[in-house]
């Protein structure tokens, strides 16, 4: 049995980040019946499943059905985000039995524009509530010499 696998539910963002290397395809969101599907045919072969790739996930319109379907499949469900939909996504995830952690690339406001404060603000209340609830919150910032990843 594999221990996990990547999902791209979308390759859209709503970010530029420097660091990102983008995708040249047309944007694309999955469909709910393609994700169970997807789902099904891993059932059985992997026991988490990352929502991650090149897109946002947290954008992704149907996400409290994607992750009612995981839950369901009895998938465990990690993200990764950029963090500025945490607040919009903020009951949704935290009402997730099947979410299991969340990493947040913390540089991601970076040359986008966003209010730090606010942004810093609305991942520490989340991380709060999910860590609360039994969530793991994974922060991760880059500096020259790669990644650091704090728990």
């Amino acid at each position: 049995m594999l221990k996990k696998a990547y999902i791209e539910i979308t390759n859209r963002c709503n970010m530029h980040c420097a660091f990102c290397p983008g995708t040249k395809r047309e944007g694309r969101t999955m469909r709910a019946e393609e994700f169970a599907l997807v789902l099904d045919k891993l059932t059985g072969t992997v026991e988490y499943i990352y929502l991650h790739v090149m897109g946002e996930p947290l954008s992704h319109p149907q996400l409290g059905e994607l992750l009612q379907i995981a839950n369901e499949k009895k998938m465990h469900v990690c993200i990764t985000t950029n963090g500025t939909l945490l607040a919009r996504q903020y009951e949704t995830l935290l009402a997730a039995d099947a979410l299991y952690k969340v990493s947040v690339s913390l540089h991601s406001f970076e040359g986008n524009g966003i209010d730090s404060a606010q942004y810093l603000e609305d991942i520490w209340r989340f991380a709060d509530a999910a860590s609360k609830r039994g969530v793991i919150v994974a922060l991760r910032l880059w500096n020259e010499g790669g990644a650091e990843e704090q728990n």
